[in-house]
């Protein structure tokens, strides 16, 4: 069944409201195991993305 993925926008650092709809079997399993408290993109992502933007190379984020 597909519902709003704005149902699991606590799960996002930079949560927006769409109109998008997704698994909700899949995302709930998801949600279910990941740590309390787990954003995405998760820590390690975000520190890789500040050093890009610290760096100016941000462009280069695509290469990731």
């Amino acid at each position: 069944m597909k519902v709003l993925g704005d149902l699991y926008n606590s799960m996002f650092h930079n949560p927006i409201e769409t109109n998008v709809y997704v698994e909700h079997q899949i995302w709930s399993k998801i949600r279910a195991n990941v740590p309390d408290g787990y954003k995405i993109p998760d820590k390690k992502m975000m520190d890789i993305i500040a050093k890009f933007i610290e760096e100016g190379t941000s462009s280069d984020l695509s290469k990731l």
